[in-house]
C-alpha cells in the first residue's frame, strides 16, 4: 500500500506537469492561429517510435484537435501542424505551407510557441511557491532574530570552523532575511560565511569562514546548523528496520520518556541506547503516537533529522502578498540556478553524475510512503522547474534545440531546410532516448545497492 501511495503521488505530479507544459505550447499555437492536430497526456505510441503500438486509453476530437490520454506515461505531446517532431507527417511537409501551419509563422511567433511549455512550467512553479508561502507557511523566522542565543552546529559544520553560539551575519556577502535561506545558493559550490562570535567575556569578533567547493555534499546528511531553540523532525527516512515505523515529517517529542529538545540531546540519548529497542513518542499530523524502534550499534535509527524553530523564541514576519511574491520568485530562481550550476559542475567533472542524476524511481521515492499535500506541492514545484530546465537544454528534439534553430534563422536570415530539421530531430530523439536509458540504469543500480 505504501508503495502505491508513493507511485500514485509521482504519477499525479507528473501528469499535472506534463499537462501544464503541453498547455503552454497549445495556447501559444492557438494565439497565432496555428492548427493543433493532437493534444495528448502521455504518449499514444511507443516513444520515440510513432508507428508502434498506436492506441489511446481515451480520445475525443473537438474542432481540429484530438484530445486524448495515451498509454505510455513518460511524457506527452501536442502535434502542431507543420512542425517537425516525432509525430511529423513527412508527406504533408512536401506541400507548400498553409497559413494555419507552424511553418508559415514568423520566427518570433515560432519562438513563443516553442517556449510556451517552459514558460508555463516556470509560471506554475512560481504559483505553487507563492501559494505555499501565503496559505500554508504564512510566516517565517527572521535570520536577524537568531542573535537570541546564536546557533547550534553539527560536527560536520564545526569542521568548517563554526562554533556553537555563532550568529551568521551574511553568506558570500549577501544579507539573509529568512532562516530558510541560510543555506544560500551562492555558497553551495564554495564561498564563505561571515559570523559574529562572542568569547567567554562577552567580547564580539567578526570572522570569515571559507567553505570548500564540495560544500553541497555535506548537506545530504541533514542540516549543518539550526537555531539554539528547536524541535527535531524527520527530514528523510532511510531504508532499514525502522523504515515502516518512522514517517517523514514526524516531530520527535521524547525517547523512553526523556524529552528531546534539541539535536545534542537526540544524539547523546541515542548513543546511550545503542543496540536496544526503545519507545519513541512523535507528533504526526497533529496526533501523538508511541513508536517502538530499534537503535543500531552505531546509535542510529534510520532517519535524517531536520528542525522546527521554537517560534515563541524568535521574531516572525508574515508572508503577506508582497513577501510571498518576492520569496516565491526567489525560490523559483534559486531552484533554476542550482540546476544550471549543477549541470555545469557535472559537465566539468566536479560533481559525480551517478550521485546527482536520478530517474523516475528516485523521483518517486522523494514523495515518501505517506500522502502529504504540502510535500506533494513542494516537490511538484521543484520538478516543474526541473522540467523547464531540461526542456531548455540546446538538444535537438527538445524545446531548447528548436529555439536554437529559430535563433539561427533570425540572425542569419537563412531558413534551415526541412531535411536538416528532420535529421536534427532524429539525432535529438536518439540523444533523449539514450539519456532515458541511462537514468533508468542509474535508478536500477541504486536499487541493487540497497
Amino acid at each position: 500500500m505504501q508503495t502505491l501511495i508513493m507511485v500514485g503521488q509521482f504519477i499525479l505530479s507528473l501528469s499535472i506537469l506534463i499537462f501544464i507544459h503541453e498547455l503552454g505550447h497549445f495556447l501559444a499555437a492557438k494565439m497565432f492561429k496555428t492548427r493543433v492536430d493532437k493534444f495528448y497526456l502521455f504518449f499514444d505510441f511507443m516513444f520515440p517510435l510513432s508507428n508502434v503500438l498506436n492506441f489511446a486509453l481515451f480520445k475525443k476530437k473537438i474542432g481540429d484537435t484530438e484530445y486524448g490520454l495515451g498509454w505510455f506515461p513518460l511524457g506527452g505531446y501536442v502535434s502542431i501542424a507543420g512542425m517537425i517532431d516525432e509525430t511529423t507527417d513527412k508527406e504533408a511537409l512536401s506541400k507548400e505551407p498553409e497559413p494555419w501551419e507552424y511553418r508559415s509563422k514568423k520566427n518570433w511567433q515560432k519562438m513563443i510557441i516553442i517556449m510556451g511549455g517552459i514558460i508555463f512550467n516556470i509560471i506554475f512553479a512560481f504559483l505553487i511557491f507563492f501559494s505555499l508561502l501565503k496559505f500554508s507557511k504564512k510566516e517565517y523566522v527572521t535570520a536577524e532574530s537568531l542573535k537570541n542565543g546564536g546557533m547550534t552546529f553539527t560536527e560536520p559544520a564545526k569542521k568548517f570552523g563554526f562554533q556553537d553560539g555563532d550568529y551568521i551575519v551574511n553568506v558570500n556577502g549577501n544579507e539573509v532575511e529568512r532562516i530558510d535561506d541560510l543555506i544560500h545558493s551562492s555558497v553551495l559550490f564554495g564561498g564563505y560565511y561571515t559570523v559574529l562570535r562572542k568569547d567567554s567575556l562577552g567580547n564580539s569578533q567578526t570572522l570569515k569562514l571559507d567553505m570548500p567547493k564540495d560544500f553541497f555534499k555535506t548537506l545530504r546528511f541533514g542540516p549543518l546548523f539550526f537555531p539554539k531553540y528547536h524541535y527535531i523532525k524527520v527530514e528523510k527516512v532511510a531504508s532499514g528496520i525502522n523504515q515502516s515505523v518512522i514517517h517523514r515529517d514526524d516531530i520527535i517529542l521524547n525517547i523512553n520518556d526523556k524529552p528531546i529538545d534539541n539535536f545534542e540531546i537526540l544524539f547523546t540519548t541515542l548513543d546511550s541506547l545503542r543496540n536496544q529497542n526503545v519507545k519513541m513518542q512523535v507528533k504526526r499530523n497533529e496526533k501523538i503516537m508511541d513508536l517502538s524502534i530499534k537503535v543500531d550499534t552505531a546509535g542510529k535509527v534510520g532517519f535524517i533529522p531536520g528542525f522546527i524553530p521554537h517560534y515563541d523564541k524568535y521574531a516572525l514576519k508574515p508572508y503577506d502578498v508582497f513577501a510571498s511574491i518576492k520569496f516565491g520568485f526567489y525560490d523559483c530562481w534559486k531552484t533554476f540556478y542550482i540546476q544550471v550550476l549543477s549541470f555545469k559542475k557535472m559537465g566539468s567533472g566536479e560533481m559525480d553524475i551517478k550521485e546527482n542524476v536520478g530517474g523516475p524511481i528516485k523521483m518517486a521515492q522523494m514523495f515518501g510512503y505517506d500522502w502529504n499535500w504540502l510535500r506533494f506541492w513542494s516537490l511538484t514545484a521543484l520538478i516543474s522547474m526541473g522540467l523547464a530546465f531540461m526542456n531548455a537544454l540546446p538538444i535537438p528534439a527538445l524545446d531548447g534545440g528548436h529555439a536554437i534553430v529559430i535563433l539561427f534563422e533570425m540572425i542569419t536570415g537563412k531558413k534551415v531546410s526541412d531535411k536538416v530539421l528532420s535529421i536534427l530531430q532524429t539525432i535529438g530523439t536518439v540523444m533523449v532516448l539514450a539519456l532515458m536509458i541511462y537514468v533508468f540504469y542509474l535508478d536500477g543500480s541504486s536499487l541493487m545497492k540497497k
